[in-house]
């Protein structure tokens, strides 16, 4: 499987742009495939049912780590290498 990471650092800006929990995107590991989410619009994805489980990550947002950027784009780097 194949993960786009300009994909993923698009996802983490996304996220970051609105207030904490107003814009989510999920990652499925198994399919590299993202669901992006918005409680500003309804014209994203409709998600799985079992976005809950282990097997999506959801892309931080910057405030929720509390640590900065680099340090979330590298830890979303290394849980990626682990899907391959």
């Amino acid at each position: 499987m194949t993960i786009n990471f300009k994909e993923i650092e698009e996802a983490f800006f996304f996220v970051s742009s609105a207030p904490e929990y107003g814009h989510q995107v999920f990652l499925d590991r198994e399919t590299g495939k993202t669901y992006w989410q918005s409680d500003m619009n309804d014209e994203f994805d409709e998600l799985p049912e079992d976005i809950e489980d282990d097997r999506h990550l959801e892309i931080p947002h910057k405030k929720e780590l509390r640590l900065g950027k680099r340090l979330v784009l590298d830890f979303v780097y290394k849980h990626l290498r682990q899907c391959d």
